[in-house]
């Protein structure tokens, strides 16, 4: 009965304790287990999906469970002597994904202001790191000015915005060989696109140009950045600033009313549909 109760006191306390402390309770435990022959096992438990314990001793965050997809194909694109690595995702995975992330019928999202596509997308990257799905990330910058849109839809939005982050993934095309997909709720609404119509969003040439960077790069200044797992101070202010909350990404500055979402969204459905 004693030892019953110290256990539910330590797995109480291991759940409470600074992340040092709880690691040497549970380094006790492991030894008394080794003593008596019993295993006895407290699990801790977060509710914040960018926890520190996902980090690699460097900082970075590693791959955790949940790797439903870690088995799969892979691929590799290759931008500037950069190689992005991608898991090979169905057209029907990519849109599933979609679905049960950023939709806002599934009430994971907060509309915010523009400044937040780098968070939205730091985090999206993460969640699919998390099932085991590498992935990658478009940089749109112009070296002068405001980004440039073929959209009117979308051109209020945009104004004196000086870069823009989306997710990429990679899809089976119907000739078997795997291609760039968008995943961003704003420009595109309805689901993952291939990246010839996010191209025909961003014109890219003297002024402006788009780049493919790794699932860990999170800045504009980080686009090109070799790295091979998340910083855990990206993760932090990205956990920060969305309060645990996905966003819509609306490049404004300032936040969107709902009814001025609804009116963006019947305008920009128009426009995709032509």
């Amino acid at each position: 009965m004693k030892s019953a109760f110290f256990f539910f006191l330590a797995g109480l306390f291991l759940g409470l304790a600074p992340a040092g402390v709880a690691d040497e309770i549970g380094d006790l435990i492991g030894t008394l287990n080794r003593a008596d022959g019993v295993s006895r096992q407290i699990s801790r438990k977060t509710s914040d999906p960018f926890s520190t314990s996902q980090c690699s001793p460097d900082g970075g965050a590693t791959a955790t469970a949940a790797e439903n997809f870690s088995q799969r194909e892979t691929t590799i694109f290759e931008h500037r002597g950069l190689d992005v690595k991608m898991t090979v995702l169905t057209k029907e995975e990519a849109q599933k994904i979609f679905d049960d992330v950023v939709q806002p019928k599934t009430r994971k999202m907060e509309l915010r202001d523009f400044r937040q596509c780098k968070q939205r997308a730091e985090k999206l990257a993460y969640e699919m790191h998390e099932k085991g799905i590498q992935s990658g990330k478009f940089f749109v910058t112009r070296r002068m000015g405001t980004l440039s849109v073929n959209s009117k839809a979308l051109e209020p939005y945009f104004d004196g915005v000086p870069y823009h982050v989306s997710n990429v993934v990679a899809v089976k095309g119907d000739d078997g060989k795997p291609e760039m997909y968008v995943m961003d709720p704003f420009l595109f609404p309805n689901g993952p696109v291939p990246k010839k119509e996010f191209e025909k969003v961003f014109p890219t040439g003297l002024l402006q140009s788009v780049d493919l960077g790794r699932e860990y790069s999170y800045d504009i200044s980080e686009r090109f950045d070799a790295s091979t797992s998340y910083r855990r101070k990206d993760l932090a202010e990205t956990n920060s600033v969305l309060d645990g909350h996905y966003v819509t990404d609306s490049p404004v500055r300032r936040v969107m009313s709902v009814s001025e979402r609804e009116e963006y969204l019947r305008r920009r459905a128009e426009e995709l549909k032509h």
